[in-house]
């Protein structure tokens, strides 16, 4: 059992919760939560921690990309 907790500390602004739903729902579908990692290894819950945080940045930026791409279309249907 592993007593040393992985840091993990949330971004600030708008989007920290955000990406803190994205690495809990990564968490979940790899059968842990945050607060489970404290019971594995602490190579298994820094891999863990590094791939549900990559996974976020990934859904933050497909949600940046989305709403880019609705503001160029916004502007071109006003234009229009």
């Amino acid at each position: 059992m592993n007593t040393t907790t992985v840091p993990y500390r949330s971004g600030e602004g708008p989007q920290a919760a955000l990406e803190l739903n994205f690495i809990e729902l990564y968490l979940g579908t790899q059968g842990h939560t945050l607060q489970s990692l404290e019971t594995l290894s602490e190579a298994e819950a820094t891999r863990l921690m590094k791939a549900a945080c990559g996974y976020a940045a990934l859904k933050l930026a497909e949600i940046e990309g989305r709403a880019g791409l609705r503001r160029r279309i916004a502007d071109i249907m006003s234009v229009g």
